[in-house]
């Protein structure tokens, strides 16, 4: 198996230092930046409205179009640095059209600013939308997490703790706590480990996250170098 990579090499490190985009993120702090596979997302109100590849020769971000103009329905362009910082405020208002009705996405990137900003905080979030990065779209993909989070401090072994953060916003998360689901879980200790294209209909709140989860962590591909 190929090493599978989650953070930023040194040359794409030594570019975002020198970029005006680390200045911009620093004073505004409606924004966060999120950080993949050598490659970053700037988000606002839970969107992304800037993927970065700084290791390009000419540095841009990728934006989806109806950011720049609502009445744009799909696909994504390529904006300069210089463009965001210049645009911020417009490509904000355009953000609030989609995000305005998105509680829990709203919340989830307060969660993530309001914890980095807290000295006192064990934790830093590093990224939202953390989805299991696969060798090929053939392997198990099980769900997607809202926020991945490190420790601050090394444990006794010399390793970080790294968190898995589900955040639910609203009742209509409890759905599907039937009677007849917990007679199933409780009766079949293997309940809950949802494969690859299991017929298992669970929806998105508490109960899908469960099945999620459990079958993420007995994959075998929850391994911390």
């Amino acid at each position: 198996m190929s090493k599978i990579n989650r953070g930023l090499e040194k040359g794409t490190l030594n570019l975002l230092a020198g970029s005006k985009l680390l200045d911009l993120l620093k004073s505004d702090k409606e924004l966060f930046l999120g950080i993949r596979n050598n490659y970053f997302n700037v988000y606002f109100m839970g969107a992304s409205i800037g993927k970065g590849f700084v290791n390009r020769k000419n540095q841009t971000l990728k934006i989806a179009n109806k950011y720049l103009n609502s009445s744009l329905a799909s696909g994504y362009s390529d904006i300069t640095v210089a463009y965001l910082i210049k645009n911020l405020s417009s490509i904000k208002n355009e953000v609030k059209k989609f995000q305005v009705k998105k509680f829990e996405k709203i919340a989830q990137q307060k969660l993530v600013i309001n914890n980095n900003l807290n000295p006192d905080s064990e934790w830093y979030c590093v990224d939202m939308e953390y989805v299991q990065q696969r060798e090929n779209s053939d392997k198990d993909k099980y769900g997607r997490f809202d926020i991945i989070a490190i420790s601050k401090q090394k444990q006794d072994d010399g390793k970080y703790k790294v968190a898995l953060i589900e955040l639910k916003v609203g009742f209509g998360a409890f759905s599907g706590f039937t009677d007849d689901f917990r007679k199933k879980m409780i009766s079949n200790p293997n309940y809950f480990k949802r494969q690859k294209n299991c017929k298992v209909k669970v929806g998105s709140g508490i109960l899908g996250h469960l099945y999620d989860y459990i079958g993420y962590t007995a994959s075998g591909n929850l391994r911390l170098a």
